[in-house]
């Protein structure tokens, strides 16, 4: 099962980065702020995780510019709804688990239901 898990992760994934360049390709993505409320929207819609703001702006700063705005957000959002989906291993002795991150930045947001996907 674990393949199964993964390989529907990897087709996810795909999925948010291929719609990322077509929507991106549609039209200019002005500003920073637009970069991260695309973020936010297509980790929405993939993997109904909606992350902070402030979390999406320090990934951008680590994910960096170098193919593009279409590149950087379907970057940051891939790697979002990886950390954010995948297992992490169980608390020993009562500790708490670590937060999900990416590229070093904790991941903080919250996931929404189906309906408010949409």
């Amino acid at each position: 099962m674990p393949i199964r898990r993964e390989t529907m992760r990897a087709a996810a994934s795909a999925a948010v980065a291929a719609a990322l360049v077509l929507a991106l390709a549609a039209g200019k993505c002005e500003g920073r702020d637009a970069l991260i409320a695309k973020v936010q929207a297509a980790t929405k819609q993939a993997c109904g995780f909606v992350p902070l703001a402030a979390t999406v702006a320090a990934i951008l700063d680590k994910v960096g510019n170098t193919g593009g705005a279409a590149t950087m957000v379907a970057a940051a959002a891939s790697g979002i709804c990886q950390a954010v989906t995948a297992r992490a291993p169980q608390a020993l002795y009562g500790k708490a688990r670590a937060k999900p991150n990416f590229r070093g930045v904790p991941i903080e947001g919250e996931f929404i239901s189906k309906e408010q996907r949409k």
